[in-house]
């Protein structure tokens, strides 16, 4: 019985493991491609990356409000630049993707590059932590 106990408990661990470093590889392709930083406290809840001609990538992150600078940083996106209840973002997609399902947001389009599409969401009802839509994808 102990035996059995220690082998569910070793593979727990190391579904973790290889959950953390699942997550770790595609934050560093979503800082890469986006220029988004992830700051210690946000956390990346949901993605799906497309690669290819036609790469795209959509995700949710929770970032705390207090950290929300950092993490767009490096990106021309800046929370007071940002545009309140405009739609830039596509609907449709996976059960997670539910930007406008927020009542308080704000949004905007990056559009410095004709060959990439990058939108942002960031919804703000939570005075603690927004929870951020990114949408990318190349345009050929």
């Amino acid at each position: 019985m102990l035996a059995a106990f220690a082998l569910v408990l070793a593979l727990v661990l190391c579904a973790r493991h290889l959950h953390s470093f699942h997550v770790r590889e595609a934050k560093k392709r979503i800082e890469h491609v986006t220029g988004l930083t992830f700051t210690p406290g946000s956390r990346l809840t949901n993605y799906h990356y497309e690669e290819g001609l036609d790469a795209a990538l959509r995700l949710r992150a929770i970032v705390p409000v207090a950290e929300l600078s950092d993490f767009l940083h490096n990106t021309a996106f800046r929370l007071e630049a940002l545009k309140p209840g405009k739609d830039y973002l596509t609907y449709g997609g996976p059960s997670w993707w539910q930007p406008y399902s927020h009542g308080d947001y704000r949004s905007g389009e990056d559009t410095r590059d004709p060959a990439q599409c990058y939108r942002i969401l960031i919804a703000l009802e939570d005075p603690e932590s927004a929870v951020v839509y990114v949408e990318w994808f190349e345009v050929y």
